[in-house]
């Protein structure tokens, strides 16, 4: 027996020891399921580059700024929502850079 086919039934067993009778099946399925394909996406570069670099103590507007604009993407959707009415900003954000100061870096 592999080592990767063996995975499916310990996980199954950690499943039914946590999990009532109904939820361990389905559990279990799942988890069978997620091992049976492995190619799951992975998470966008550019957003994990943005959250990295927010996270630093020296990061600046700009920086953030300059990563934004790599995607023209997600840098249509941050101007599309700081000039929706959930803002309600009395003249349109055209900028990223003043974007990003209007949103800052840190969460609230």
């Amino acid at each position: 027996m592999s080592s990767v086919s063996a995975i499916p039934t310990v996980a199954s067993r950690t499943i039914a020891a946590i999990a009532p009778p109904n939820e361990q099946n389905e559990k279990s399925a799942l988890l069978e399921r997620i091992l049976a394909n492995p190619k799951l996406p992975s998470p966008p570069t550019l957003a994990l580059q943005i959250v990295q670099k927010t996270r630093q103590p020296d990061c600046k507007v700009a920086e953030i700024a300059e990563l934004l604009a790599l995607d023209p993407v997600v840098c249509g959707k941050v101007l599309k929502t700081l000039n929706s009415a959930l803002y309600s900003l009395s003249q349109p954000v055209t900028s990223l850079r003043r974007a990003v100061t209007i949103l800052g870096l840190r969460p609230r």
